[in-house]
């Protein structure tokens, strides 16, 4: 398998780039739905405090999924639109048609969604982000999650190397372990608020998507894509020098391998008794490199922002094949 290149800049990024996860996110988020159904039909009795693995793999999931908005939340995507919509409603921006509709639209429902800090708060809550120094002291934030999230992908990564060796066994733990770490951080913090979180956003993600993918919108910001219109907003509207396409990388791929994660935790404890896990599969792999590679680009733009991108340390560049 040949080892990704450094990840695509916001104007090499497709406006399609997001249609599969996002199609992936709307079929977990109904089936969260159609679970917690199950148990309020069951009235008002007693169940044991154990985490089943179907509600650890179904909080997993969604966690997936509120990855992708959080490193949308970090690209700006929602905060361009808010800006975009309001810049609209003052007769700041002209654009007609289907795009001044959606906006308006976008403007009228503004309160009926999280703000950008109760977005931040969920995320900071989960993930570690940081984009709000009002929630850098909060007791709440999950500081563990991205020194995990990075054991995770460079455990994936080496594996290919372990499979290719012959060293299987060895392989099966780290990644087991790994994943089972960062499972449990998750479904520790995951639950409650958060499926009905991953709802509202990710109706919040498509709205945004809709409004900036129509040409005519493009046009009035100087842009050819989503995400150069992004990108725009957040130079010239919002004084903000963000890598919207590391992001975008970072949150595709992170949503795709803490999928994965979901899809083996009935694996995880037959490694510690000696059995085998499935070995990851090429998108996988491909996830974790590009995750690694994200990761460290938005490292080599932290100097000249202004906010944390939740690293937990220096990373190197040795760690992730083809940036060594």
């Amino acid at each position: 398998m040949k080892p990704l290149s450094r990840v695509h800049a916001a104007h090499h990024l497709s406006d399609q780039i997001l249609d599969r996860p996002l199609a992936l996110a709307a079929h977990f988020i109904a089936g969260f739905h159609a679970f917690a159904r199950q148990f309020a039909e069951l009235g008002d009795i007693d169940l044991p405090p154990v985490v089943q693995p179907a509600a650890s793999r179904g909080h997993l999931q969604t966690t997936a999924t509120l990855y992708l908005a959080a490193e949308l939340e970090a690209a700006l995507l929602i905060t361009a639109v808010e800006t975009l919509a309001g810049l609209f409603a003052s007769g700041a921006v002209h654009i007609e048609g289907e795009g001044g509709r959606l906006l308006y639209r976008f403007w009228q429902q503004r309160h009926e969604h999280f703000s950008r800090q109760e977005r931040q708060a969920i995320f900071a809550g989960l993930f570690g982000h940081l984009s709000d120094s009002r929630l850098a002291m909060t007791n709440s934030r999950n500081r563990d999650f991205p020194t995990l999230m990075f054991a995770l992908a460079e455990a994936v990564v080496s594996s290919q190397a372990d499979v290719l060796s012959g060293r299987r066994p060895a392989s099966d733990v780290a990644v087991a372990i790994a994943a089972n770490r960062l499972a449990l951080n998750l479904v520790n913090r995951s639950g409650g608020i958060t499926g009905f979180a991953a709802a509202d956003l990710l109706a919040l993600i498509k709205e945004a998507l809709a409004i900036l993918k129509l040409r005519p919108v493009q046009a009035a910001l100087g842009a050819i894509s989503v995400w150069t219109a992004v990108q725009a907003i957040a130079n010239h509207y919002l004084g903000e020098a963000v890598n919207v396409g590391a992001h975008v990388q970072r949150g595709k791929s992170g949503m795709l391998l803490l999928t994965w994660v979901a899809e083996i935790l009935p694996q995880l404890d037959a490694v510690s008794a000696g059995g085998r896990l499935s070995p990851p599969t090429e998108p996988v792999y491909n996830a974790a490199v590009t995750w690694l590679q994200a990761t460290l680009d938005l490292q080599d733009s932290l100097s000249s922002r202004q906010q944390s991108v939740g690293l937990p340390f220096p990373f190197t560049a040795a760690l992730v094949p083809g940036r060594g």
